[in-house]
């Protein structure tokens, strides 16, 4: 990497840096189950967007998971 270039990275990793606080850290802050919980969500939701594609091309899945099988899943109400 040239030298030019690994200190223009080095300003940008700088300059994050200096916008984030220690206090916006500890805001966002989430224990491993609430990333779990998140990323589980974020997996459903493009599951439905999948589903939802497919029914537009004309397709239909195979053993489709139903709403019944997300229950408890924190998933967005808009699908895009």
């Amino acid at each position: 990497m040239s030298g030019e270039i690994k200190s223009a990275i080095e300003e940008k990793i700088t300059a994050a840096r200096a916008v984030i606080t220690s206090e916006d850290v500890n805001q966002i802050r989430k224990t491993t189950a609430e990333l779990m919980d998140l990323a589980l969500g974020h997996s459903v939701h493009h599951l439905k967007q999948l589903y939802e594609y497919m029914s537009q091309a004309g397709m239909e899945p195979l053993d489709k998971l139903e709403d019944a099988d997300f229950q408890g899943v924190a998933v967005p109400t808009e699908l895009f």
